[in-house]
């Protein structure tokens, strides 16, 4: 899990409760904006990571069939499991 700290700056001439809120809506948005753009490529190569590991055989993580034929080897595998 990352941890992301901040700080945040407040104008010193909010004068309401409600524009305080505004503000805080407003940075959050931009933080959020920033945040995803910033973690966007980490996101999409562990997705695509994912994938490769969902199509491996879930004992060995092999990939790739054996040089017999591909479809014998995958059955072969599968049943001495």
């Amino acid at each position: 899990m990352k941890k992301i700290q901040l700080t945040v700056e407040v104008p010193d001439d909010l004068d309401s409760i409600d524009h305080l809120e505004l503000y805080v809506n407003q940075l959050g948005q931009k933080v959020k904006r920033e945040i995803l753009s910033s973690l966007l490529s980490q996101i999409i190569d562990r997705h695509k990571q994912s994938e490769l590991d969902s199509s491996a055989c879930p004992d060995c993580k092999k990939t790739k069939p054996l040089r017999r034929k591909p479809s014998q080897d995958a059955e072969d595998h599968f049943r001495s499991s």
